[in-house]
């Protein structure tokens, strides 16, 4: 009897490799060879589900990016503006193991990102949808009546969006801790308040 393969868990085991890989050696080391050894998979069998090299990295950072939606689609929120807005943006930030991974290849493909011109719809995608998701969480405390009179979505949402990335890249390099970071945008959250 045939073996019965999903090709959609095979295609997620190939992007988890991915991140394996990346992590371990870097973007540029990534090899086709070497992410299909960490899937226990022959060079053949990877490329029957990812044609290039680049189809296979979008894939990964596609998957990475939906992971992170469906964690903050499945926030339970409270009603209370400030605790809410703040617990949707901790599920940006590096604050455990799984979002730390996530987060390392989230900087290492938007490094490569900038030699490689088939990755940058992509990156800027990516991009867009999270300066969106955090304009949302501003334009939220606007709508509940919760914030300053005078406040701009828009500037303040570019302005939490350049936090949040910043906090996370100084996390990755052990510059401040993830209660520190969630103390970081508590705080400029709160500011933003009456």
């Amino acid at each position: 009897m045939p073996k019965i393969v999903n090709h959609t868990l095979q295609k997620e085991k190939i992007a988890k490799a991915t991140w394996s890989v990346i992590r371990k050696v870097g973007m540029d080391k990534a090899s086709v060879r070497n992410i299909a050894e960490e899937a226990g998979l022959s060079v053949g069998a990877l490329r029957y589900y990812f044609k290039t090299q680049t189809e296979l990295l979008q894939f990964s950072m596609n998957l990475a990016s939906e992971r992170v939606k469906e964690r903050i689609s499945a926030v339970s929120l409270t009603g209370e503006p400030v605790e809410d807005v703040c617990t949707i943006l901790y599920e940006l930030l590096p604050l455990n193991q799984e979002k730390q991974e996530e987060m390392e290849v989230y900087f290492e493909f938007t490094k490569k990102s900038i030699s490689d011109p088939l990755l940058v719809e992509q990156r800027n995608e990516v991009l867009k949808e999270m300066q969106h998701g955090i304009r949302r969480c501003v334009e939220g405390l606007i709508v509940s009546g919760s914030t300053k009179q005078e406040l701009s979505a828009e500037a303040e949402g570019r302005r939490l969006f350049a936090l949040i990335d910043g906090l996370a890249f100084h996390c990755l390099l052990g510059v401040i801790t993830s209660e520190e970071m969630k103390q970081t945008v508590r705080l400029h959250i709160e500011t933003l308040c009456k």
